[in-house]
Order: structure tokens, then C-alpha cells, then sequence
């Protein structure tokens, strides 16, 4: 067996050990330490909300008259739009939006967690 062997390596191996664990025991300390660290100094999520301007939202997208349908799937609100060159990105997300997604045939809105209040501006009457 390999164990067995009387060479110089496993003489230092048999010799050195509890060294070689404590060794590994403090690097695994340390890179755990400063992982708590990290995520600790990591600025948290503020639960503010954002102010929504339905107003805003509706014109963002080319108004109410430009929306075909709407649909709310967990924080996804898909719109087919008539015109989807009305669709003004920036104001999306000064609203509340985390990104858009444009598709062919629709866009999909990314909502905060307020995207139940969201949806309620591109509802037609």
C-alpha cells in the first residue's frame, strides 16, 4: 500500500498532520470570515416604495388607446400594443418597471413588487 511506504513524503505527511489540518481549518475561518464580512457591508434593499404614476405609465406606452390587451403573470405584465414605436423605455422605468422585454407580437414588462398597482394603469376601462 501507498501508505505503507517509508519515503520522505509520507514521513512528512505522518510527521506534520495536526499542522496540515489546523492550516486548513484556518484558511476555511478566514474565507468564511470574509464572506460575512462581505455580505454584511452589502447596502440592503430599502422597502420604499416607489411613487407610481399611472398617468405617466399609460403615456409611456403610447396611452390607453394604444393598448390591444393586458395581462399580469406574477410580476410580468404583458401588452400588445398597436403601436410598439410609442413605447418610451425611460419613463417605464422611472415608474417601476426593471426592464422591458420586446417581442414581435407583445412586450413583457418586468415589475417591481408593486406590479399588481402597475397593471391597473394599462387595464382598459
Amino acid at each position: 500500500m501507498i501508505f505503507l511506504a517509508d519515503d520522505d513524503f509520507n514521513n512528512f505527511l505522518r510527521e506534520n498532520a495536526l499542522w496540515i489540518a489546523l492550516v486548513f481549518l484556518a484558511i476555511i475561518v478566514v474565507v468564511l470570515a470574509i464572506l460575512l464580512i462581505v455580505n454584511f457591508l452589502k447596502p440592503k434593499k430599502s422597502g420604499t416604495k416607489i411613487k407610481i404614476d399611472s398617468e405617466e405609465l399609460s403615456i409611456a406606452v403610447g396611452g390607453k388607446e394604444n393598448i390591444i390587451s393586458s395581462s399580469l403573470t406574477g410580476s410580468r405584465i404583458s401588452l400588445i400594443l398597436h403601436d410598439y414605436s410609442n413605447v418610451d423605455v425611460s419613463k417605464l422605468k422611472l415608474n417601476g418597471i426593471i426592464s422591458v422585454i420586446k417581442m414581435t407580437n407583445k412586450i413583457t414588462l418586468v415589475a417591481n413588487e408593486q406590479s399588481d398597482i402597475i397593471f391597473e394603469a394599462f387595464k382598459k376601462e
